[in-house]
């Protein structure tokens, strides 16, 4: 429909009667302390800690200009860290955090008590850390010792060291006496830096002048776009999320201008990059811990960090040799989509039943039944048509997620997860009793698998093993993780701090079930090879337990607040915060659509999102949350055709992942990149995130948008193959291409190996002149 030309219509078939005010899902985030004083007596020192050197002088002496405070990395002559001249590096608060969950988002209110801001520096110490140290044994420290003062009230005494550790980073911990819930660290930047980094991040790439809240929680639906998000807040309070709001925040920044940094907490955190010249991170927290380290490249950056955070290993070979179809409807339905996918020679790897439990309809569309039993009431004949699949090389992948709903109601019901979780303590329960706690879905209510608690968890890795891989899955969706209430009770965590790592923690205990199948799984036939598992939501921790990323659930239009505008962000973003392999649902996932009106996907912009993903390191397609309201790949011979020729070309590119995936193992480079990772100097490629590159040789400049058959495109430095045609470019400089469906702006690197293997391929297949 025309959204602009149907507001009415669709704000009565929404049943809104009023805008909800403000946008759920941000954090309320005005409250900061003032700026704060340096002051200190110590002589001007300077230590080496391992590969760092620390310096000091007193700021009385240093003048206005100079940093007083200076940590540096003399290999790369990297400065990684530097006070504001005159101004603290520390600070400290008594704050509480007000937070409202609400639909898996969440709103967070600060509130200041007392600022700590004026900072005194009584010494400056050398040392060795030793057992009950917050550092490793045997390392050398640096500690500054002194006194944080408020305007009234008793001075707090504090200690912010450093540490050279065993991985080559610097280590910071800063921890105060009395009471403080908040610290505060604060450092110097170039005025004209980039700042890259937080995790997957739908609506910048570059961060530089925002202030960015760092709490994994539901994307939101519309994520500020103007009046969508009101009408889903007026529906459903706080669903609308805002233009921060993410599934896989990480409290991490890496600067163009040579250095990164990273908080080890798990609890919340805000980064703030408002002022010019200079960033300040705070976190509630008691003794904030945070890891520094030279980037004097992007590339060098990412490397540094996944060292830390984790590298992602390649996906198994099976996943990588075509489409993953997503379908719903039953046994009848998947056979005759694939035999027209058979019919035109479509590279198929799997297909994606995520209704294997059974659906059923809510107020939000097509759900599932979550409860993680195969129903063969909607797949009769399972192990036939796993058999038959898997006889075809084509695997089988399915939905499950760390929640569990009841399922009284539910007609040839085995077993009811929720119920047995329940009785045996499984679930996270109230602050105030030992009821579950109840998240709302929709239309339903879930408990939630405490994954804190040992023995809920061997019990869930069981329900996984016997019901997921047992019924013959080669791989599947490890939805949600993003909703733990941060007031509720745990067995063995504190649920604000675990909240963020919440999600590592699912996405781990899908990864013991992957390791330790085996290849004849329990009931099961796993004979493609190793099963995998695709997430969403995550935490600094996730690219060294995930297997596998998707973007989320974006709407189906082209909106750059939460459409397919946002997915080329999303990919550069989380790219470069370790999230080496990630990928959209092709098509996208949310539709709003009442009595005919409303937002849904158009054929033309499902066919724009096939020719995307094909250059990403999984081709999936999602029908989306209302089937029957989307243009589908199985419409009809046209979009079938459609679909089997960009199935093609991403089974064409599948030696050249597999090259990019060792790297992305070994080096924690993701596959899809921005242009500023290898053109540095370029100022225009570095503002770039609406083209990305595919490892360092593929140019992919994506259609976002409605209507447009000649975009303009960007080329850096040097020559391209347009991949249609054949043509040479010659960069750096900007052309308008043309951009017909089915041919997308893309350009090899001349002299590359698949700028020389590519089109041979794609001709054999009939895909080139």
């Amino acid at each position: 429909m025309d959204w602009d030309g149907d507001r009415r219509r669709f704000l009565q078939a929404a049943g809104a009667t009023g805008l909800a005010a403000g946008l759920a899902g941000c954090a309320s985030l005005s409250d900061s302390p003032g700026s704060g004083t340096l002051t200190g007596r110590p002589p001007a020192v300077t230590y080496d800690v391992g590969a760092y050197r620390v310096l000091w002088a007193p700021p009385d002496e240093t003048g206005n200009d100079v940093s007083a405070l200076r940590v540096r990395h003399p290999e790369s002559g990297a400065t990684v860290l530097r006070s504001v001249p005159g101004e603290n590096v520390l600070a400290a608060a008594r704050a509480t955090l007000d937070v409202t969950e609400r639909r898996g988002t969440f709103d967070l209110e600060e509130t200041t008590d007392t600022a700590f801001v004026d900072q005194r520096v009584r010494s400056v110490t050398p040392g060795t850390a030793t057992h009950g140290d917050p550092f490793p044994s045997g390392v050398e420290t640096v500690t500054l010792s002194g006194l944080l003062e408020a305007e009234d009230g008793e001075p707090v005494e504090y200690d912010l060291a450093f540490a050279a550790l065993p991985d080559g980073h610097c280590g910071v911990h800063a921890s105060v006496g009395g009471e403080a819930e908040r610290l505060r660290l604060r450092y110097r930047t170039p005025a004209d830096e980039c700042v890259y980094g937080f995790g997957e991040q739908y609506s910048h790439v570059d961060l530089t002048g925002h202030e960015v809240p760092i709490v994994t929680q539901e994307q939101g639906i519309g994520r500020g776009r103007p009046l969508v998000t009101q009408v889903v807040n007026a529906a459903a309070p706080g669903a609308g999320g805002g233009p921060f709001s993410t599934y896989a925040p990480m409290p991490y920044a890496l600067s163009d201008a040579g250095y990164g940094v990273c908080l080890e907490n798990t609890s919340y955190s805000v980064f703030d990059l408002r002022r010019r010249r200079e960033t300040s991170v705070r976190c509630y927290t008691d003794a904030l811990e945070a890891r520094l380290f030279p980037a004097p490249t992007l590339a060098d950056g990412v490397e540094r960090f996944t060292e830390y955070a984790g590298r992602m290993p390649p996906l198994p070979s099976w996943l990588n040799r075509g489409a993953v179809v997503g379908l719903q409807g039953g046994t009848e339905k998947v056979r005759e989509v694939w035999a027209e996918l058979r019919k035109r020679d479509t590279p198929l790897a799997g297909v994606w039943l995520q209704d294997w439990v059974g659906a059923r309809e809510t107020s939000f569309g097509s759900q599932l039944w979550w409860n993680w039993e195969l129903d063969e009431a909607t797949y009769p004949g399972w192990d036939e048509l796993v058999s038959d699949l898997h006889d075809a090389g084509v695997g089988v992948l399915g939905y499950v997620n760390p929640y569990l709903a009841d399922v009284s109601e539910k007609a040839g019901v085995d077993r009811n997860l929720f119920r047995e979780a329940r009785e045996a303590g499984y679930l996270v329960t109230e602050s105030e009793s030992d009821e579950p706690y109840m998240l709302t879905i929709t239309d339903f209510d879930v408990g939630i698998v405490d994954l804190s608690n040992d023995a809920a968890r061997d019990w869930f890795r069981v329900v996984m093993r016997e019901n997921v891989l047992g019924n013959g899955f080669d791989g599947w969706m490890a939805d949600f993780g993003e909703g733990l209430p941060f007031e509720a009770d745990l067995a063995d965590a504190d649920a604000a701090s675990y909240h963020n790592q919440y999600p590592v923690e699912w996405a781990a205990l899908n990864r013991e079930v992957v390791e330790n199948a085996s290849e004849d799984g329990p009931g099961g036939d796993h004979r493609l090879g190793r099963p995998t598992f695709f997430t969403r939501a995550g935490f600094t921790g996730s690219p060294g337990e995930s297997t596998l990323f998707w973007t989320g659930d974006q709407l189906v239009s082209w909106d750059d607040d939460d459409g397919l505008g946002t997915v080329v962000p999303a990919l550069l973003s989380s790219g470069l915060s370790g999230i080496s392999l990630n990928h959209p649902d092709a098509g996208g996932y949310t539709s709003v659509v009442r009595s005919g009106v409303g937002i849904s996907r158009s054929r033309e912009e499902l066919l724009r999102w096939l020719e995307l993903s094909a250059f990403t390191p999984v081709y999936r397609t999602h029908e989306g949350n209302q089937p029957g309201e989307n243009a589908q790949i199985y419409d009809d011979a046209g979009t079938y055709d459609a679909f089997a020729r960009f199935a093609k070309v991403y089974a064409a590119l599948a030696p050249y992942r597999e090259r990019l995936m060792r790297v992305a193992a070994g080096r924690g480079l993701p596959l899809v990149r921005p242009l500023a990772m290898h053109y540095p100097d370029d100022d225009i490629a570095a503002g770039r995130d609406d083209q990305f590159l595919l490892g360092r040789d593929v140019l992919v400049a994506p259609v976002t948008a409605r209507n447009v058959r000649d975009p303009f495109v960007y080329l850096p430095e040097g020559e391209w193959r347009h991949l249609w045609s054949g043509e040479i470019r010659r960069g750096p400089g900007w052309r308008r291409e043309l951009a017909r469906l089915g041919e997308p702006p893309v350009f090899l690197r001349v002299g590359s190996d698949v700028a020389a293997s590519l089109p041979d391929r794609l001709r054999s297949l009939g895909l080139l002149d």
